[in-house]
């Protein structure tokens, strides 16, 4: 009697297994790091400095600034002086806190450092890009046009910088 047993069916059936996890793989490793990222961008584009509904959970942003003014005059509208902002703010899996401590002198700033409160390993690695490009975005600059854009790649720090910045030259105007 003759056997039914076909040798291409297991070699059929182990190709439709490796390609299965393949494709399961290229999705867990492309798709799913790029999902994040759109994830983090619409976040972005939902954020403001008032406290606003984002995908079910509340982003705030709690201005908080301080002056040390000096009596030196200037040409500009904006007063010499140190100023610290603090804001808060959300990423999509924590709450995060940035402290701007900005100098101006003239009307342009001549100093800024930034602090950061954050929980996430995904905060560390933006926040990390964010502080070592911001000195040169800033400095220099003139506060009545500063304004940043997504600053090495974190868009959500970035917004709270900007927000920071408000505050500050709120605070400043003369």
């Amino acid at each position: 009697m003759k056997s039914s047993f076909n040798e291409t069916t297991p070699k059929i059936v182990g190709g439709a297994v490796i390609g299965f996890v393949a494709l399961a793989a290229l999705y867990f490793f492309i798709y799913a790091p790029i999902n994040t990222k759109n994830t983090e961008q619409q976040s972005q584009n939902n954020s403001t400095s008032k406290s606003v509904s984002t995908n079910s959970q509340n982003s705030t942003s709690t201005p908080v600034a301080s002056q040390t003014p000096t009596t030196t005059t200037n040409a500009s509208a904006y007063k010499n002086g140190s100023y610290n902002a603090s804001i808060d703010y959300f990423v999509p899996k924590s709450d995060n806190t940035i402290t701007v401590q900005m100098t101006i002198d003239n009307g342009k700033v001549t100093a800024v450092k930034t602090t950061h409160d954050y929980s996430d390993r995904e905060s560390d690695f933006y926040i990390a890009n964010f502080d070592s490009l911001i000195q040169q975005e800033v400095t220099g600059k003139k506060i009545e046009e500063l304004s940043v854009g997504r600053v090495g790649g974190a868009s959500l720090t970035s917004n709270a910088f900007e927000d920071a910045i408000a505050t500050i030259k709120n605070e400043a105007k003369s």
